[in-house]
């Protein structure tokens, strides 16, 4: 794919293929204008449940010319790091911890030594992107949270606390029976894996961070100390609600935070939600990018 900016540049990604510590091979989409010495900050994007980071390609593009460095990631079994979650293949939020996160930071550390490392993740991608940081603090420059929840029923009103207690109940048991969890036939961009889904809806339930063993995750969240930006949006009122938005920036205690909650006027647009920013956002990139000049000014890019 190429795609040519106004100053007649042309930005084309790279894809590279990397290894887990486990033998899953990962994907990942490079966008990098800069030259190989350059200390231009790196931003490694997360993307949320069940979605391929090429939904991302846009904001990326966004950033590249503003001068940063971009390296899209699909964690296992989602868009281009298969294979897909089935009754065969199936793996938890303990995987993805241990194995991903750390196969692409230290991918990423190794490419651009001279650079600080942003991780930049959508809801899931976030949550995980915090726990890691909290679990190797000084890895990572900043942590971007962009509608990133915790994922507790009681964070939201009735009657949706109900009806989102119901939904993970039912995914649950319906990745219990069938193997895995057929997102793709419920308007989610792929399968989900077995493990994952029922951690994601143990979380849901409890209002606990652990994995599937029973470790304990949310007290990474307290050993975060470096700058994290939380953005969240009015109209996200059902996946990504104030309430449950600031409930997860609240276990961030030791972190230099910095909390956004944006209406779609702030921004210029007819609407935002879960999604939808990622398409017409160019002033939150805008906004984005000045928090990074401040938080980073040793690297700030112009």
């Amino acid at each position: 794919m190429t795609t040519n900016f106004n100053s007649g540049s042309a930005v084309r990604p790279a894809k590279f293929t990397i290894e887990a510590s486990d033998g899953w091979r990962l994907c990942l989409h490079v966008i990098d204008t800069q030259a190989p010495d350059s200390s231009a900050p790196v931003l490694l994007v997360f993307p949320a449940l069940a979605a391929a980071t090429r939904i991302y390609t846009r904001m990326a593009l966004s950033f590249v010319k503003k001068g940063y460095r971009l390296v899209l990631a699909d964690p296992r079994g989602s868009g281009e790091s298969g294979p897909l979650p089935s009754t065969k293949v199936d793996y938890g939020i303990t995987q993805l911890l241990e194995r991903d996160w750390p196969a692409v930071v230290g991918w990423a550390k190794r490419r651009y030594p001279s650079a600080p490392i942003v991780l930049l993740g959508h809801s899931l991608g976030g949550q995980l992107s915090a726990i890691y940081a909290g679990q190797h603090p000084g890895s990572v420059a900043a942590v971007i949270l962009l509608n990133v929840s915790f994922v507790w029923y009681r964070n939201w009103s009735f009657p949706s606390s109900w009806a989102l207690w119901f939904i993970f109940l039912s995914s649950s048991l319906i990745a219990r029976v069938v193997g895995y969890f057929p997102g793709n036939r419920l308007g989610l961009g792929h399968p989900v894996a077995k493990m994952v889904i029922q951690d994601w809806a143990r979380w849901g339930r409890r209002g606990k961070y652990t994995t599937e063993d029973g470790n304990e995750l949310e007290t990474y969240l307290e050993r975060v100390t470096g700058p994290v930006l939380s953005v969240s949006f009015t109209d996200d009122w059902f996946y990504g609600p104030r309430s449950a938005v600031d409930d997860f920036a609240r276990r961030l205690k030791h972190s230099r935070l910095t909390r956004w909650h944006l209406s779609p006027a702030e921004l210029e647009a007819e609407e935002l939600g879960h999604f939808r920013y990622l398409k017409h956002s160019c002033q939150l990139w805008e906004r984005i990018h000045q928090w990074l000049n401040v938080q980073l000014p040793r690297t700030a890019v112009t």
